[in-house]
C-alpha cells in the first residue's frame, strides 16, 4: 500500500510499476481504517462535493470525527484487476496455497513480463485454494456443463437466492455459477464464486474488525456507497447483488452486534435496500439492524449527517469508505471534484494520516 502512485484514474499495473495486478486484486482482502476528522459531508451534487460544516462562532472549523475504511472497492474499471482473476482459463487452474518461505517479487523483478506473470499466476492460485469450494478454477470448456449466465440472468439469479432463506449451501455460494460475456471469437467466463467469496470476504474483515475497534457502547452507523467507476466492466446492479449475497454470509459468521444501523446508497438501485432488509431479517440472523436508504440520514437540502430518526444510534461513530482501488493514492493528490476520494482527501484529516514519505521514526507524539 505505501507504494501505490500518487494518482491512477483507469490506470493499472504499468511497467516499473510496484503493484502488480493480482497485488491489487489481492489488496481487496487488506482493510486500512483511520480514525479522521471531516470538515463536511460527502454529497453527490452535480458531481462529487462536500456539504461543509463552516466556521464556528470562535472561527474555528467544524469537524466530525468519523471511521474511513480504505477497502477498495470490486475492481472492474478495466479488465486488468478483478475481471481477470475470476477469469477463466482454456485448461483447469489447481490452487496451491503459498510456500511458508513466499517472497514478495522485487519492482525490479516484476518489470519482466514472463516473471511478473509467474508470481501474479501463484498468487491468483494461491486465492483459489482459499476462496473456492473445489479449490480449482475449472477451464472455460468444464464451466460450459455448469450453472452458465448472462448478465441479467445471472442478476435475477442472485436476487433469488438472497431472497431465499432456505437455499442450499452451494447456491448461497455460487459454487459452479459463472457469468458469461459474449466476444468473438470465444465468449468470456468469470467464476461467480470467486467474485461472490471476494465480497464476502470484505465485509468480514469489516464487520470483525469494526466489532473490535468500537465500544459496545457507543456502537457505528454503517454506510456503505456502491461501486460506480469501478463497475465498468460489469453491470453495477450485479455487483450490488453479489455484494448483497456476501454481506449474508458476513453476518452470519460473524454477527455485527454493535451496528446500529446500515446505510445503502441505492440512488441507482431502488431494489437494493429492500434485499438488505431482507437479509437481516433471516430466522438464523441473531442481531437486527434498521436497513435505511442512505439519504434518509443525509437528507436535502443540506445533505449533512442526521441520525435523530434513530435515537439508539445518537452516539453511534459513523464509519465512511473513500471508495478507492489499489493503484492510486488519489486522496493525497487528487482535487474534491474529481472522486469521492478527492473529496475525502482535500475535507478532511484523511490524506495527512496517510502520508506515504513520513518518516515515523522521527515523529514527536503529543
Amino acid at each position: 500500500m505505501p507504494n501505490k502512485k500518487d494518482a491512477a484514474i483507469t490506470v493499472k499495473y504499468r511497467q516499473g510499476d510496484a503493484i502488480t495486478n493480482t497485488e491489487g486484486a489481492l489488496h481487496h482482502f487488506v482493510t486500512p481504517f483511520v480514525p479522521i476528522l471531516m470538515h463536511g459531508d460527502y454529497a453527490f451534487k452535480n458531481g462529487h462535493s462536500i456539504a461543509d460544516f463552516g466556521i464556528d462562532e470562535k472561527g474555528n472549523q467544524r469537524a466530525r470525527s468519523v471511521i474511513l475504511s480504505g477497502l477498495i472497492q470490486p475492481d472492474f474499471e478495466t479488465r486488468e484487476v478483478m475481471f481477470d482473476f475470476a477469469r477463466l482459463a482454456g485448461h483447469r487452474i489447481e490452487g496451491a496455497s503459498l510456500r511458508p518461505d513466499f517472497d514478495v517479487l522485487s519492482v525490479k523483478a516484476k518489470a519482466s513480463k514472463e516473471a511478473r506473470d509467474e508470481y501474479d499466476r501463484s498468487l491468483k492460485r494461491h486465492a483459489i485454494y482459499h476462496l473456492m469450494a473445489k479449490r480449482h478454477l475449472p477451464s472455460a470448456q468444464e464451466a460450459s456443463k455448469f450453472h452458465c449466465l448472462d448478465m441479467d440472468c445471472a442478476i435475477v439469479a442472485i436476487e433469488k437466492i438472497i431472497s431465499n432463506d432456505k437455499a442450499d449451501l452451494k447456491a448461497r455460494n455460487l459454487e459452479d455459477y459463472f457469468l458469461v460475456i459474449p466476444g468473438k471469437p470465444y465468449p468470456t467466463y468469470l467464476s461467480l464464486e470467486l467474485i461472490l467469496s471476494t465480497a464476502a470476504q470484505q465485509m468480514l474483515n469489516e464487520f470483525r474488525a469494526l466489532e473490535r475497534m468500537i465500544p459496545s457502547t457507543q456502537g457505528y452507523v454503517y454506510t456503505w456507497d456502491p461501486a460506480a467507476i469501478f463497475a465498468r466492466q460489469l453491470d453495477p446492479t450485479l455487483l450490488n447483488r453479489l455484494t448483497i449475497l456476501g454481506l449474508r454470509k458476513a453476518i452470519t459468521a460473524c454477527p455485527p452486534r454493535k451496528l446500529q444501523v446500515f446505510a445503502f446508497n441505492d440512488y441507482a438501485d431502488d431494489e437494493a435496500t429492500r434485499l438488505v432488509k431482507l437479509v437481516f431479517s433471516y430466522e438464523h440472523v441473531t442481531h437486527r439492524t434498521p436497513v435505511v436508504s442512505k439519504s434518509q440520514i443525509f437528507p436535502a437540502p443540506s445533505l449533512n449527517y442526521d441520525i435523530s430518526a434513530f435515537p439508539a444510534a445518537e452516539r453511534a461513530v459513523l464509519v465512511v469508505h473513500n471508495n478507492s482501488d489499489a493503484f492510486g493514492q488519489n486522496i493525497q493528490s487528487e482535487a474534491a471534484g474529481g472522486s469521492m476520494d478527492g473529496s475525502f482527501g482535500q475535507y478532511s484529516s484523511a490524506a495527512a494520516s496517510l502520508r506515504r514519505e513520513q518518516d515515523w521514526s522521527k515523529i514527536n507524539t503529543i
